[in-house]
């Protein structure tokens, strides 16, 4: 039975003994093309040496394997054969030495592999970008608010302290500028702001908006852009006066509220004869018209600037006449009222063949004493023909060669009475080039003193 186990063992030595020594025997050598210990980010070759032929993989192992990218990752050994690979570790990624293993093995028998390691060095690198400059808007008017921004990254493989961004607004002759001081990790982004206040006054055109990030004095990155503050010309104006029975006084205040220099035309009227007695700060140019005096200022104003003119007018002579004026006025009317008779139309319109239909009215006013014995006497051309149609008083009709007399007998007539007389009449004959009513007559006694007193004529005319 011993002899029987020895002989099994012994067959089954002759047959994996081949198998088993050639890889015993065989093993996976690699070396990489360069001259430095530590490796830096770029493309290498990897020479792969083995006696045993066949198609053997190539993998990047450990936790930044995926830095690692290989050009073929399978590739057939007889002997000897190169593999291109390249390093790419994250831009941000911090300065230090990092260990990636690279393995080799045999597809058909992955137990048939060899694995070392190589070592990234990651130099310490401080840099910075401005990766976005933001405005809230291009065209500013005067008192908007500027509102700046920058966004800043850490793109360098060390922590940062000290970073400074220079916040500028500029334009020829102007400049005001803003400091941030702040701090950024390996990989950090911050976005900085800034706000600069316009006023009224701020001077219009184009400002560069500019953006500079260093360290220590030395220049990382920089950005600009440019901006437009609108040009408004404005003058505010105010007048005051304050009067009484003797005179007024009065002024006009201007000030530029806008931010470029403005001329605002001021102009003051005052009816004649008050120009008379006007006495002013400022000399004006003056235009003289038949009822008024105009008064024209031109003031030229810089942004901020004011001016004040001062008016005074003298009233109190002209209250001298006026109340002689009054006072003549008042005798007047007590000696001069007087009968007044007015003659009016109050309708025509046009008949057939261009004739026309009229209807005149007589407005008769009494004195301040009553009148006696009243008769008013109005007449039609002969070319007319009266509608015996009245809406008030009927009057005696009485037909002449120069046309229809009409008389109304009113007796007599009190203090400041009125009375409305009225009659109807049409033309004969059509188309007209105008067709005159003569003055109507008033005849009264006042006092026992028969007077007379005439209307206006009236004229119809073809239109």
């Amino acid at each position: 039975m011993r002899v029987k186990k020895t002989l099994i063992l012994l067959f089954t030595l002759v047959l994996v003994y081949p198998f088993f020594s050639s890889f015993a025997l065989a093993e996976i050598n690699m070396n990489l093309i360069t001259e430095n210990f530590y490796l830096s980010p770029g493309s290498y070759v990897l020479k792969i040496q083995t006696e045993k032929e066949g198609l053997y993989g190539v993998v990047s192992l450990g936790k930044y394997r995926s830095w690692v990218t290989f050009e073929n990752p399978y590739v057939t050994i007889s002997g000897e054969s190169d593999v291109n690979f390249s390093i790419s570790p994250p831009l941000n990624k911090k300065a230090g030495v990092y260990e990636f293993p690279i393995m080799v093995y045999l597809i058909e028998n992955d137990s048939f592999y060899s694995i070392k390691n190589y070592n990234l060095l990651i130099e310490e690198k401080s840099d910075a970008k401005i990766t976005e400059m933001k405005l809230n808007k291009d065209m500013f008017s005067p008192e908007e608010k500027i509102e700046v921004s920058g966004v800043v990254k850490n793109t360098g493989t060390a922590d940062l302290e000290e970073l400074r961004l220079y916040i500028k607004m500029e334009k020829p002759g102007y400049e005001e500028v803003r400091e941030k001081v702040f701090s950024l990790n390996v990989g950090e982004e911050k976005e900085l702001k800034e706000t600069f206040e316009t006023s009224i006054y701020s001077e219009p055109g184009t400002y560069q908006l500019s953006l500079t990030l260093s360290k220590f004095g030395q220049k990382l990155d920089s950005s600009k852009r440019f901006i437009e503050i609108e040009k408004i010309g404005k003058i505010d104006k105010v007048h005051d006066s304050s009067w009484n029975l003797l005179e007024e006084s009065g002024s006009f205040y201007l000030k530029n509220v806008g931010n470029v220099e403005k001329t605002e035309k001021i102009e003051m009227e005052i009816a004649k004869p008050w120009d008379w007695f006007v006495f002013f700060s400022e000399m004006p140019q003056i235009k003289d018209s038949a009822t008024r005096s105009v008064y024209v200022w031109e003031v030229t104003l810089k942004p901020g600037e004011n001016k004040i003119i001062k008016y005074d007018i003298h009233y109190w002579p002209f209250a001298i006449i006026f109340i002689v004026l009054i006072y003549g006025l008042y005798l007047s009317l007590r000696h001069v009222r007087r009968p007044n008779i007015k003659k009016h139309f109050i309708q025509t319109k046009v008949l057939e063949d261009d004739r026309r239909e009229v209807m005149v009215a007589l407005e008769i006013k009494s004195s301040a004493k009553s009148m006696k014995d009243v008769i008013v006497e109005d007449r039609i051309p002969p070319m007319a023909q009266l509608i015996k149609d009245f809406k008030t008083i009927s009057p005696s009709i009485k037909q002449s060669d120069e046309g229809t007399v009409l008389r109304w007998r009113l007796n007599d007539l009190g203090k400041n009475e009125n009375i409305i007389l009225s009659y109807k009449f049409r033309t004969l004959i059509g188309t007209l080039d105008h067709f005159k009513l003569p003055k109507a007559v008033l005849k009264v006694t006042i006092n026992k003193i028969k007077r007379e007193y005439f209307s206006n004529s009236l004229i119809i005319k073809e239109k």
